[in-house]
């Protein structure tokens, strides 16, 4: 991570959401706009961090959904989901293909760390994430950022847990490898341009009041 450290210098710092994936957004029937929930992860940083943590959310689910079935369905849509979310956002700023890249050992480790520290109890007695995702995520990481040096620790530094296994007792399946190499983005998002629109303040693609003059 030292080494992305200053490529993931932020020149125009937005609020961002922290946590934006589908369970935390809001929607009432009528149409009404949608409203996004749990700020606690909230901050002021690089827009592409809260992007890449997103389409993470949809490969984590693939691996934590509790349901089986659930997780099939993830693999099927996952890419869609993605590309639907990549593509909405782009109809109000650009995308720098890049820098979500750089952003995705970031995730995985922030992910790694809340499945580990919940497995070791650290936020009570029922792990809110499964044991599975520790090992995903270390598979991950260590797909994505080969060159860095970097090493997640694997899921044997929690005693009894596996990767084959779901907190259900059951075979999980192998994570889904249909992305672009590393990326974690779908493999048709080629068209994705530089990063602009510093006049703008954005949370994760909601753009905000007022423009900048």
């Amino acid at each position: 991570m030292e080494l992305a450290r200053d490529r993931l210098e932020v020149i125009d710092p937005v609020v961002c959401h922290g946590d934006f994936h589908p369970l935390n957004v809001l929607a009432t029937p009528g149409g009404s706009p949608l409203h996004a929930i749990d700020w606690t992860n909230a901050g002021v940083g690089d827009r592409h961090g809260d992007i890449s943590w997103t389409l993470l959310c949809f490969e984590i689910a693939t691996v934590a959904a509790p349901r089986r079935a659930d997780r099939v369905l993830m693999r099927v849509l996952r890419r869609r989901l993605q590309r639907a979310y990549l593509n909405g956002y782009r109809r109000v700023l650009p995308v720098d293909r890049e820098r979500v890249q750089l952003w995705r050992p970031v995730s995985l480790l922030a992910i790694w760390s809340a499945a580990e520290a919940g497995q070791r109890g650290f936020f009570g007695s029922e792990p809110r994430l499964p044991a599975s995702l520790i090992g995903w995520a270390v598979h991950e990481f260590q797909r994505v950022a080969p060159g860095t040096g970097e090493q997640l620790p694997g899921p044997a530094l929690v005693e009894g847990l596996s990767l084959a296994i779901s907190p259900s007792g059951e075979h999980q399946e192998a994570p889904d490898q249909t992305s672009a190499p590393g990326s974690g983005l779908p493999p048709e998002d080629n068209d994705v341009t530089s990063s602009a629109a510093q006049n703008r303040r954005v949370c994760n693609g909601v753009i905000y009041a007022a423009e900048t003059t």
